[in-house]
């Protein structure tokens, strides 16, 4: 507002400079007074031409700046759905009688990964209640694909979001191994998302830990 303040006052001031020149000439029929005019209006030419492009350009920052607003709010919802859904899908699993979290080594995603007594122990809890495990791992996948892709900002989701993200394929990280054991390339983005950002979130978290400590 105030730049087009300064625009408007600029405008208007110059106009009246015209108008009176212009008015002092027809009066006086003074050729020197129409010399000055021309002169003047040559002068100041390229200053109202500044200020228009400065406008032009301040309102352009103004538009792309109101329209990345509104994409991070877009983003910002869309990821605040999808934790209420991977909280309800969370909640269905760990309600399950028989439910344990994973507690070991995060390494390949493959079921050859997992000790023996724990591959055992998973497979059976997946296998009865393969459903609502399937549907826990794909909202975690939908989550991850938003980052993936590009349509949520990656360093804004891991100070945000990642956390928590690692958190939960560590604790169900058991589940993604049997998983992808029947299908190679099942819940990659998940794979892809947690190698991207484990050192950084687990980096942040050591900062933080000795700031507190300190």
């Amino acid at each position: 507002m105030e730049k087009r303040h300064i625009l408007h006052h600029s405008i208007t001031a110059l106009i009246a400079l015209f108008l009176g020149v212009a008015i002092g000439s027809s009066i006086s029929k003074n050729n020197s007074i129409l010399v000055n005019l021309y002169y003047l209006a040559g002068v100041f030419s390229p200053f109202v031409g500044l200020l228009v492009i400065f406008q032009i350009v301040a309102t352009a920052n103004d538009i792309k700046l109101r329209n990345s607003r509104q994409e991070i709010n877009l983003a910002v919802e869309a990821l605040r759905r999808s934790s209420i859904e991977l909280h309800i899908k969370l909640s269905n699993v760990h309600k399950i009688t028989g439910y344990r979290h994973y507690v070991g080594e995060i390494s390949t995603f493959r079921l050859d990964s997992l000790p023996r007594e724990e591959e055992r122990i998973a497979r059976e809890f997946y296998d009865r209640n393969v459903e609502k495990v399937s549907e826990l791992l794909n909202e975690i996948e939908l989550f991850a694909i938003a980052f993936i892709d590009g349509t949520a900002n990656k360093d804004i989701g891991r100070r945000v979001n990642g956390p928590a993200f690692i958190r939960l394929v560590k604790e169900n990280y058991h589940f993604i191994c049997i998983a992808r054991n029947e299908e190679s390339t099942v819940y990659q983005s998940v794979v892809d998302l947690y190698r991207a950002w484990k050192d950084m979130v687990q980096a942040s978290s050591s900062v933080a830990s000795s700031l507190e400590q300190g």
